[in-house]
């Protein structure tokens, strides 16, 4: 017993290394079972995982498999209703299944369960074949998981919360995700048996929801909050501006609780009288359209946040000098800065007065990812001598040509004294030899001061002969433990800002 709670553990650190779990499998009994119960705690990730298993392309393949899988499970009484209105589905083997696999599901994703229904049943399928087979999965799970913590629900075609036995496998609920548009009657019985939700993210929000609103407002202890709107660039027809008041009061009320705000697109649906009430926030993350109501983030800068440590902003940058109004508001505070995944189009000019507000007012900063137009940085020496505790620093070039790194390699070696970088990261358009980046990293070594260094390279394309980047580069970034890094490597190794899990979305309901 000892030993199988051990090897449980060991192998959950394996929960993204799919080929060893599959490997597991084969072991003996005992693994196989530990690997089984692992994998299936998120189904989707069995899917999104297969083709780099596998190595081929697989279609649709894997999602027949879950769903073959998931029949198997079902009593005979669901199968027997199934047959009756001509939904077929081949089970994977004769036998009975050999593991309680839904009894395992910790993350369920009705967007994935759409997208296994309508991979079987066809996108021409009628609405009453859909709701049926979903109806009949949803109530296998509820039957057979007695501790979801993750949901991701969008359906107003099934109740999925008046399910009998439903009570028994979402009251250790800890993040949620969903829509708007779902009737309120269904959040309102979600309110009733979910009290301990840490996480709420609101999807594709289109309007205020009473029943939404209630359930926000009884969580005990609800520590991040998120909205989403539609990114208007996509949409035939501009939605006009509204405001979620009956969400916003639901806020206020969970203000004592609230550290985390994440926001998409979304500042022009929520009251901002309602965000200014929010003065426990500790992180903010922003990613905005770009065509975000600059009206509104105005306001939302001379908003105060007293203790407000971490700010991410991403996609469409706003303009420089607002965000140093924001900063010049909270900046006292901040310990973390990240500007990524985006770009900067606006006024050069604003890089030097966005640095210089950073420089005045953030002395606690102790991680910072900002922008630079030439190669004096006059602007960053200023940040590294009145920022003491800075430990990473990642610097973009907000140009289009490329910078001469030289000036820069120079500054840092000649203020060694004033700063206390571990981690160094510049953007690949900010330009170097290997000989250069060889020579200042010896320099480093003899002034004993252990910097890691890396190359960022934004757009997802991080390999050699991208940018000027080359074999020399590599080796010696990769002997002072650096490397190559794109956007999501930056969130990964210098961001302690919360995330929220990102549901699946298929749109045909």
């Amino acid at each position: 017993m000892i030993f199988t709670k051990f090897l449980k553990k060991i192998l959950e650190y394996l929960d993204n290394d799919m080929i060893t779990l599959h490997s597991c499998l084969l072991v003996n009994k005992q693994w196989s079972k530990i690997a089984v119960e692992i994998l299936w705690k998120d189904i989707y990730k069995i899917q999104a995982n297969a083709e780099e298993l596998y190595g081929i392309e697989l279609e649709d393949e894997p999602d027949q498999n879950i769903l073959s899988t998931l029949y198997s499970c079902l009593p005979k009484e669901s199968k027997e209703l199934l047959i009756q209105n001509d939904i077929i589905i081949e089970p994977p083997t004769v036998e009975s299944p050999k593991y309680d696999y839904p009894g395992y599901c910790k993350y369920l994703d009705a967007g994935y369960i759409n997208q296994l229904i309508i991979v079987h049943l066809g996108e021409e399928s009628k609405i009453y074949e859909r709701t049926l087979l979903k109806q009949e999965i949803y109530q296998l799970f509820i039957k057979q998981s007695s501790s979801i913590r993750y949901l991701h629900f969008h359906d107003p075609h099934v109740p999925f919360p008046y399910f009998s036995g439903v009570s028994n496998s979402i009251t250790q609920l800890r993040e949620f995700s969903c829509d708007t548009s779902i009737p309120p009657s269904i959040f309102c019985r979600m309110a009733q048996l979910c009290r301990n939700i840490n996480k709420i993210l609101i999807k594709w929000v289109k309007e205020d929801n009473e029943g939404l609103a209630k359930l926000i407002q009884l969580q005990n202890n609800l520590d991040g909050i998120g909205f989403e709107c539609e990114d208007q660039d996509n949409l035939d027809e501009k939605i006009e501006p509204f405001e979620c008041t009956m969400i916003g009061d639901a806020l206020e009320s969970r203000a004592d609780s609230l550290s985390h705000l994440y926001i998409k697109n979304s500042l022009f649906c929520l009251p901002l009288s309602s965000i200014s009430k929010l003065t426990n926030i500790t992180s903010i993350d922003l990613n905005l359209e770009e065509l975000f109501p600059i009206d509104a983030f105005e306001s939302l800068c001379s908003i105060h946040f007293p203790n407000l440590t971490k700010l991410l902003i991403g996609e469409n940058i706003p303009p420089l000098v607002l965000i140093a109004n924001f900063i010049k508001t909270n900046g006292s505070s901040l310990k973390e800065i990240i500007f990524h995944n985006g770009f900067y189009n606006g006024d050069l000019e604003e890089c030097t007065t966005l640095n210089q507000m950073i420089g005045r007012t953030c002395l606690k900063l102790q991680t910072l990812m900002t922008f630079c137009h030439d190669d004096q940085f006059q602007d960053i020496i200023e940040i590294l001598i009145s920022c003491e505790k800075l430990d990473n620093l990642i610097l973009r070039n907000s140009t289009e040509e490329k910078i001469d790194a030289t000036p820069l390699f120079t500054t840092l070696l000649a203020n060694s004294s004033h700063h206390k970088l571990s981690k160094f990261c510049v953007d690949s358009k900010i330009h170097f030899t290997p000989i250069v980046l060889n020579s200042f990293i010896d320099m480093i070594d003899k002034n004993e001061k252990s910097i890691v260094f890396y190359i960022y390279k934004s757009g997802g394309i991080k390999y050699v002969g991208y940018d000027g980047i080359t074999n020399n580069h590599l080796i010696i970034l990769e002997s002072v433990g650096g490397g190559v890094l794109d956007d999501n490597d930056i969130i990964n190794k210098f961001s302690t800002v919360p995330k929220f899990r990102e549901p699946y979305r298929y749109s045909l309901e």
